[in-house]
């Protein structure tokens, strides 16, 4: 009978060694995927700062180029207000020089229309 328990012993511990063995390859698997899983999650991590950082660099270019956008449109507004201010003004001294020219001329033919006049009576009157 002891040599039939020792046979079982054996087979049994046989089996228990290589259960354990088993158990620690498996657990030694789990730790080295484990390992890479978090290699690869901080890798992702870091991947995903960098993205962050780029897209933070980028959302502020954009709110620069904005501001820009808005100061150029900000400026042409006030130019184009500037040039329908200096037309108006020309406009407006344009038809002043036009009623002072018109008046000038005018006042010119009266007094040459006087003159032609004058002239006349006093040809009438010698004759």
């Amino acid at each position: 009978m002891a040599g039939e328990n020792k046979i079982d012993e054996e087979k049994l511990t046989a089996a228990f060694q290589t259960a354990d063995r088993g158990y620690v390859d498996a657990l030694q698997s789990y730790d080295t995927d484990m390992r890479h899983h978090e290699e690869n999650l901080q890798m992702v991590n870091d991947a995903l700062k960098e993205k962050q950082h780029e897209r933070d660099q980028l959302k502020e270019e954009y709110e620069q180029r904005a501001e820009e956008q808005r100061k150029y449109e900000e400026i042409e507004a006030i130019v184009k207000k500037k040039e329908k201010e200096h037309k108006d003004k020309i406009e407006q001294l344009t038809r002043a020089a036009q009623y002072v020219q018109a008046h000038w001329r005018g006042m010119l033919s009266r007094k040459e229309g006087e003159k032609a006049r004058k002239k006349k009576k006093k040809k009438g009157k010698k004759k």
